[in-house]
């Protein structure tokens, strides 16, 4: 909505905290360029005992690339430097490097599993639920080699964040 009234040229005000009992969004965390601000900022808006229920595409899903930066050989959006996957966009897919490039700057975070979670706590919401079930088809293609160049570049990402491909995370404002 934000985005709809930024285009017809108005700005929306800032909703009234505690005001909210129930908090929701569906492939949206994935898109957020700071997730510690937007978990604070539901804590915000959720009255005491409110609820949040978040399910996004994680950054580290085989395809959490989506279509834009998903590459040619599994978890190329989180094996590579963002200098060689810009590069591998202007060599491999060169008329895609524009958007694709811009999408992967601006339009994915990198939060991990235990980043969510920590982000979720240091907004002083309780975690009530973490679903994050790996598959078991991306679980066994992991290999070492694959979780070791991912780690080079994402440090606390592990192999569980690599094979799940949904997590779906029900938070509670004390």
């Amino acid at each position: 909505m934000a985005g709809g009234a930024q285009a017809l040229g108005r700005i929306l005000p800032p909703l009234p905290g505690v005001s909210f009992d129930l908090v929701c969004s569906w492939d949206v965390l994935e898109h957020v360029r700071d997730p510690r601000r937007a978990f604070a900022e539901t804590a915000r808006l959720l009255r005491p005992g409110g609820l949040a229920f978040h399910e996004y595409n994680p950054f580290f899903a085989p395809d959490g690339g989506h279509s834009h930066c998903t590459l040619d050989f599994p978890w190329g959006h989180a094996r590579l430097s963002e200098a060689d996957f810009l590069r591998y966009l202007a060599e491999v897919r060169p008329g895609e490097t524009e958007v694709a490039g811009r999408f992967y700057r601006f339009n994915l975070n990198r939060m991990t599993l235990a980043e969510c979670a920590g982000h979720a706590r240091a907004a002083g919401l309780e975690t009530l639920v973490l679903a994050a079930t790996p598959d078991e088809g991306p679980l066994a293609a992991v290999s070492p080699e694959i979780a070791r160049q991912v780690s080079a570049w994402y440090p606390s990402a592990t192999v569980h964040d690599l094979a799940v491909p949904a997590v779906r995370l029900l938070l509670r404002r004390p």
